[in-house]
């Protein structure tokens, strides 16, 4: 009898440690902040409270042969670009009018923008670790003679979300 005591006390006291013992898992969950991207808006320039939308848009991060995800060549008034968080810049080439002749060449518009910045790493958990944040954006257009984009905007400097529009591009 003494000895079920014994074994039964054991049992209730290794079942609490082990209760008490357990800690909450460290998943990252879907709703937990990421680096967010830039994001940047079309307006025409002639009417510049009206969203313009670009004709076959086609976006390249320079130093990358591939087009970004989802901007291959699309007809949008917005895109969400990612910024390099391990550079204090990041260019762009904006393709308007893009397309691939019967020779394989490819055609369009293209104008440059860089956006310089200082990456902020901002700590969100132990499970999801840091996201950048980008503060102090700035635009640089390299002109040509036969630039579409004709006007960057700022519209914030710090790039800690992506629910509004970071850039404005008239055109």
């Amino acid at each position: 009898m003494n000895r079920l005591i014994f074994i039964g006390a054991v049992l209730i006291l290794l079942g609490t440690m082990a209760i008490i013992s357990c800690q909450r898992d460290d998943i990252c969950a879907d709703t937990d902040p990421t680096t967010p991207r830039l994001i940047i808006k079309f307006q025409d320039f002639e009417a510049q409270d009206e969203d313009k939308t670009v004709t076959n848009l086609r976006v390249l991060a320079e130093g990358i042969e591939t087009p970004l995800p989802d901007l291959a060549s699309t007809t949008t008034d917005s895109i969400a670009v990612p910024l390099q968080s391990f550079s204090p810049e990041t260019t762009f080439i904006f393709i308007s009018d893009y397309a691939v002749d019967t020779e394989g060449n490819e055609t369009g518009n293209m104008d440059i923008l860089r956006f310089d910045y200082i990456t902020r790493e901002v700590f969100i958990s132990r499970a999801c670790g840091f996201v950048a944040n980008y503060e102090t954006l700035v635009s640089t257009l390299t002109t040509d003679e036969d630039n579409w984009i004709k006007l960057v905007t700022i519209n914030t400097d710090l790039v800690n979300n992506e629910t509004q529009t970071h850039v404005t591009i008239l055109h």
